[in-house]
C-alpha cells in the first residue's frame, strides 16, 4: 500500500449510476464516445483512463455512481448535446495498490488485499475509489496495470 496525493487535472466525463456488473459494459461504450469526442474536438490526451466512483457499493445489486474519465489539455470547452463534459480530476488524498492481470481477480486479487491494509491501520474510507488503467489490453489479459486508490477521510483532530 503507498499513500499519495493524485494530480488535478482536465478530463473529459461520462456519468452514470450503475450496478458493479453494468460498469464493463458501459465503460466500453461511454470510453469510446469520450475518445471520439476527443478527437473531434482536437484534444490531446495526457494521461490512463480514470473509472472514479462515488459510493463503491459491496455487492452487485446496489446502484453506484461511476464517473468514466479521459485526462485531456488544449481544450477549453466541448460543444453541449450530448453527456460528455470537460471536467477538472481533483486531487485526493488516496490509499493506493497496483494490481496486474485479468479484471477477473480484480476484487480479489486487488480491491480486497487494499481494503485489508486500510483496515489494519485503522483508517477511514472517504467514499470516493479510482481506477487508474495504466495498461489496458481487454478485461481478459494478464498484461494489465490497474491502479487502485481509495480516497481517505481526513484524521481526527485530538
Amino acid at each position: 500500500m503507498e499513500f499519495k496525493n493524485t494530480d488535478v487535472g482536465s478530463i473529459l466525463r461520462i456519468r452514470r449510476n450503475l450496478t458493479i456488473p453494468e460498469v464493463g459494459p458501459q465503460s466500453a461504450e461511454c470510453c469510446g464516445r469520450i475518445y471520439e469526442k476527443a478527437e473531434e474536438i482536437g484534444a490531446c490526451v495526457v494521461g490512463p483512463w480514470h473509472f472514479i466512483s462515488h459510493g463503491l457499493p459491496k455487492d452487485i445489486e446496489t446502484i453506484f455512481t461511476v464517473d468514466f474519465c479521459l485526462p485531456v489539455s488544449e481544450i477549453k470547452q466541448v460543444p453541449s448535446g450530448d453527456d460528455i463534459v470537460l471536467d477538472t480530476v481533483t486531487e485526493f488524498y488516496c490509499a493506493s495498490r497496483t494490481y496486474e492481470g485479468s479484471l477477473h481477480q480484480l476484487f480479489e486479487m486487488g480491491y480486497q488485499p487494499l481494503l485489508e491494509e486500510i483496515n489494519a491501520v485503522n483508517l477511514e474510507c472517504s467514499g470516493e475509489s479510482r481506477e487508474v488503467y495504466h495498461t489496458w489490453d481487454g478485461p481478459d489479459s494478464e498484461n494489465n496495470v490497474v491502479e487502485i486508490q481509495f480516497g481517505l477521510a481526513p484524521s481526527p483532530k485530538s
